[in-house]
């Protein structure tokens, strides 16, 4: 089956910019960013989709870094707008 995936990338603010370069021994020359990254996988009862929230910190190494972000606020958020789209969460 197909999947599809989409992202929404943003830079972030100077101070938690800092303090992800500091904690993950981040580039300065590579900044982090958020990463809102959904996939959508057709099913015999529609659809699956799939949310995933993180930082993505560059390292002086050359590697990257995923820092998941975990938020009952989001969840909520996200929940209440699958359902409002006729889904529901699991």
């Amino acid at each position: 089956m197909p999947i599809d995936t989409y992202e929404c990338r943003e830079f972030l603010p100077p101070d938690t910019t800092a303090f992800l370069i500091l904690s993950y021994d981040g580039s300065p020359e590579d900044l982090p960013q958020s990463i809102m990254r959904m996939t959508s996988t057709k099913t015999s009862g529609g659809y699956r989709v799939d949310a995933r929230l993180f930082f993505q910190v560059p390292q002086k190494s050359g590697a990257t870094v995923e820092v998941p972000v975990e938020s009952k606020t989001l969840d909520k958020a996200l929940s209440a707008l699958y359902q409002a789209m006729g889904g529901s969460p699991t």
